[in-house]
């Protein structure tokens, strides 16, 4: 699979629009943590050799309004380098 499909792909797979307009919090940040890291780890072997979560934090944009950036790093077949992909929920 190319790596821009691939990455297509695991962005419609890890889908967090559950998570789109809820309060942050540390609880929240760990549900998020543990379902990308369940999606993932069902895709890994298949669409990607490797995956790291590299962040999961709340970026304000005004007192009181923001939204959740999430950054997740694969390594696709039949590349050695790592792919970022940034999503913001």
């Amino acid at each position: 699979m190319p790596v821009n499909e691939t990455i297509k792909y695991v962005i419609k797979t890890l889908n967090l629009d559950e998570y789109r307009g809820r309060l942050y919090s540390p609880y929240v940040k760990l549900q998020i943590n543990t379902r990308i890291n369940k999606l993932m780890e069902n895709m890994k072997g298949v669409v990607f050799k490797q995956y790291f979560v590299e962040s999961i934090q709340f970026v304000k944009t005004a007192p009181a309004v923001g939204y959740i950036s999430i950054k997740v790093s694969i390594v696709p077949f039949g590349t050695l380098e790592k792919i970022h992909i940034v999503m913001g929920v």
